[in-house]
């Protein structure tokens, strides 16, 4: 459970003068990645993604294409979509791993 969406996007200098406010609820673990430093950090993070390839592949591969194209205009290089499909996929034979159901 997190704070409510009042507090999450709260600065957080005022964070505890808030949080006071608040009935007792359980924080996120999780840093609050909304500040500049953390900014940055997802920048970071994103422009190293930008150049490893992704695979992209839904149902039939009509999404998506849809996803690649979104992927492609916010930089990223190197997307494949897996035309057809997970749908061709099977049918053309490939492996396919199946989880243990219970």
């Amino acid at each position: 459970m997190f704070r409510t969406m009042s507090v999450a996007f709260t600065r957080e200098e005022d964070l505890e003068a808030t949080a006071a406010d608040l009935a007792d609820r359980p924080i996120s673990p999780h840093p609050n990645l909304v500040t500049p430093e953390g900014l940055a950090l997802i920048e970071t993070e994103l422009a190293a993604a930008r150049d490893r390839q992704i695979v992209v592949y839904c149902a039939t591969g009509g999404r998506s294409v849809m996803a690649a194209a979104v992927l492609q205009m916010m930089g990223f290089k190197n997307v494949l979509n897996m035309e057809g499909g997970y749908t061709r996929w099977v049918d053309d034979g490939m492996p396919q791993v199946h989880e243990a159901t219970y």
